[in-house]
Formats: structure tokens, C-alpha cells, sequence
């Protein structure tokens, strides 16, 4: 067993985050917040899109943001 702080939880995620591809994004958002999360590689931009779809345990972490 592996004794972390809070600063190497954190540290490791957001260093694995920096790594993965869109796809692992799109899923770990769906999974951290509640939802279904796919990339959107339609969208022609030089930044990712993703689609994202609350489900039943959805956080309410995007409320900010406008439905299309």
C-alpha cells in the first residue's frame, strides 16, 4: 500500500490529464461529473469540443454553461 498526500493525488492527476488523448478526457469527464462525454471532432477549431450529456448522478458542474 502507497501512503499519498493530497498535494501527489493531485499532482498525478493533473499530470495524467495534461497526457491523455480527447477520448480519455471526454470519458473521465463523463465519469467524474455525471454524464456522457464525447469529443466532438466535427467541431474544425484548434481546441477539442465535447458533448456532454447529464445523466441521473450528473453534479451540476456545467450549469454555467448553455445548452445547444
Amino acid at each position: 500500500m502507497k501512503r499519498l498526500t493530497e498535494n501527489q493525488c493531485i499532482q498525478a492527476i493533473q499530470e495524467y490529464l495534461q497526457e491523455c488523448d480527447a477520448d480519455e478526457l471526454a470519458r473521465l469527464t463523463g465519469e467524474l461529473f455525471g454524464g456522457d462525454c464525447f469529443v466532438d471532432y466535427l467541431a474544425n477549431n484548434e481546441e477539442n469540443f465535447y458533448n456532454f450529456e447529464p445523466n441521473e448522478y450528473y453534479s451540476g458542474q456545467f450549469d454555467n454553461v448553455e445548452d445547444e
